[in-house]
């Protein structure tokens, strides 16, 4: 088992709830895991870079957690992204930190995989992942394959228990997949 740091890039975090589940799972599983939730710690997107940076390199194993949003990460994960895998920190002559840390970007859809898949948005989920790996490239990390969840869509489902039930459910399962990548 790795020393593994989660990074929560989700902006609408106390409205989860499918990445809350996750997360809430992931903690009764892997109970010594580190959290870095950025819209908690940084609801003004004034992240700490230092701060960050000396979690990623205390880290064996770096989860990033978000919901795909607009085709890519949510905003404050983009944020996050940008001054934290800075310019001799993450890459460049000097910028080694990170190398050889595993990435995982764990990440959860609204939309069912067929909607990718040959569907009316014309590309695959891997196609979208392609930029995060290769910023992980850039900084000499072990891109690892995404833990992806599909179709947890629970906009439509507030008030419906069966509903959100079943989105836990799928949850719960993801958490456990992940967590045995940990």
């Amino acid at each position: 088992m790795s020393n593994a740091l989660i990074v929560i890039g989700h902006p609408y975090w106390k409205d989860s709830v499918a990445n809350r589940a996750i997360l809430e799972e992931l903690q009764k599983l892997r109970p010594q895991i580190k959290l870095s939730n950025l819209i908690e710690l940084y609801p003004d997107f004034d992240i700490d870079i230092e701060a960050e940076q000396r979690k990623l390199i205390e880290a064996d194993t770096v989860v990033w957690q978000f919901p795909l949003m607009w085709y890519s990460c949510p905003s404050i994960m983009r944020r996050y992204l940008e001054g934290v895998l800075s310019y001799g920190f993450a890459y460049g002559s000097s910028g080694s930190k990170l190398e050889n840390k595993r990435l995982i970007a764990s990440i959860t859809t609204g939309v069912k995989q067929s909607v990718y898949e040959g569907g009316i948005l014309g590309f695959s989920a891997e196609d979208l992942f392609k930029p995060l790996a290769q910023v992980v490239k850039m900084c000499s990390m072990l891109w690892e394959p995404p833990q992806v969840t599909f179709g947890l869509n629970s906009a439509g489902a507030k008030g419906d228990e069966i509903k959100l039930e079943e989105i836990r459910i799928r949850c719960r399962e993801h958490a456990r997949l992940l967590s045995e990548r940990l």
